[in-house]
């Protein structure tokens, strides 16, 4: 093992706390599992070198995607090639994919999420989807453009930056806003190990698909719920399910309630410079083979370790992308 006092001073991570503008789902899954987790992640703008797997391939997976629908659904169709267009944002989707997914492929035991499973899974989306006969049609805007990757920000109700005093800001994305059934759907793809009860029933009242729809209500629509599609990837198969979930406006209430309580604790937590270790009493230490922050929760000197096994990382969910990496 590498000693943390080998390493070079230039590698050692800023490490200045930024409390964020910006709230996503995925940040405050984090302060709701274990606020010292949110701490690290979002305040420091800690990952651990390497990355996730799980993450990084679901990424470029969904970027692939996105990336062929701006170009498939945008599109005029050719007469004479009418494959044409599904051909070239095939292509471009691949490329994307690639770029993505960047150089380091996943240990062994973790070969479904290797690169070319990912990338066999972007082709046998189309064979189980083929996009010119597809249920799952993009709605159109105003503009009449394919509502490709709907984005939302709206302030959290009467919670301000603890720094800056500007409101405290909430936003998601979506993959998409699609039609189906004569009715408007928010729409996501997701990627899996497994799929089964337990992975449909987790949709039911998962928090970010509340969030996309009261979003979409903010932006003028009133769509009948949320579609999920998963990709199960398999070590030699692949298999595919659909997941439809919908929110009665009570349960949008609770959701926004819930928010404001949420941000306001974290808001505090930094005001009082205190941010909570939830240790063994929480699932979050082990779920996903372990928490990623582990070798700094259970090290007296966690500064050392810093350079070591983790890089800096912060995540514009506005513009869905990282704002910051340091390697």
């Amino acid at each position: 093992m590498e000693s943390p006092e080998t390493q070079e001073e230039s590698k050692v991570p800023s490490m200045i706390p930024e409390f964020p503008t910006v709230i996503s789902s995925s940040s405050r899954t984090q302060f709701s599992k274990c606020p010292q987790l949110f701490y690290l992640e979002t305040i420091l703008g800690l990952r651990l070198k390497g990355g996730n797997v799980h993450l990084d391939a679901g990424h470029a997976y969904a970027r692939a995607l996105e990336v062929f629908r701006e170009y498939y659904y945008a599109s005029e169709p050719e007469i004479e090639c009418p494959d044409r267009r599904l051909l070239e944002g095939q292509a471009l989707g691949l490329e994307a994919l690639i770029t993505d997914y960047g150089h380091q492929d996943p240990p062994e035991h973790q070969y479904n999420k290797s690169f070319d499973r990912v990338v066999k899974a972007f082709i046998e989306y189309f064979i189980k989807y083929p996009p010119a006969t597809d249920r799952m049609q993009p709605a159109r805007g105003a503009d009449n453009k394919p509502m490709v990757e709907f984005s939302f920000v709206f302030d959290i109700p009467g919670v301000y930056h603890p720094v800056t005093g500007d409101p405290l800001l909430y936003s998601g994305r979506a993959d998409m806003v699609c039609e189906y059934n004569n009715a408007i759907w928010v729409y996501d793809d997701k990627t899996t190990g497994q799929m089964g009860a337990t992975w449909r029933n987790q949709w039911e009242l998962r928090s970010q698909f509340t969030g996309y729809i009261y979003g979409a209500i903010q932006h003028g629509m009133s769509p009948a719920g949320a579609i999920v599609r998963g990709m199960c990837l398999l070590k030699r198969d692949f298999k595919t399910e659909e997941v439809i979930v919908t929110r009665t406006p009570s349960q949008i209430e609770r959701w926004l309630e819930r928010l404001v309580w949420d941000a306001e604790r974290m808001v505090q937590c930094w005001k009082d410079g205190y941010w909570p270790h939830v240790g063994e009493e929480s699932s979050a230490c082990v779920e996903y083979s372990g928490c990623a922050m582990k070798t700094l929760c259970t090290s007296a000197n966690p500064a050392a370790y810093v350079p070591v096994y983790y890089q800096e990382y912060r995540w514009d969910p506005v513009e869905g992308k990282q704002s910051t990496f340091t390697k």
